[in-house]
């Protein structure tokens, strides 16, 4: 058995507005308005950074048949995740990791 992890940049769908996504009383609910880490993705992302539905099903199937743990389907963007984790990092302890001095 393996594991691969699908890490999707933007992806031309219409999953957040579906409403069968929504499921049960919500139906009939607007979607929420997205929050601050929403907003600063949606600000950060230029039109030739989308991808196509197919594009990371490949991706993944790649991933999954090579035994590969991380999919990472927009690597272009990856200077966003680095930028979260140094903002994760610096909220625990002022960038000090929980048991870093121990190793």
């Amino acid at each position: 058995m393996g594991v691969s992890l699908v890490c999707p940049g933007p992806v031309h769908t219409n999953i957040g507005t579906s409403a069968r996504n929504r499921g049960g009383d919500d139906v009939a609910a607007p979607p929420a308005a997205p929050d601050v880490h929403e907003r600063a993705f949606r600000n950060s992302i230029r039109e030739g950074d989308w991808s196509a539905p197919e594009e990371i099903a490949a991706a993944a199937l790649a991933a999954v048949r090579s035994g590969a743990l991380w999919a990472i389907t927009h690597p272009q963007m990856m200077h966003l995740v680095e930028a979260r984790h140094r903002a994760i990092e610096l909220a625990v302890g002022q960038g000090e990791r929980p048991g870093a001095s121990e190793r």
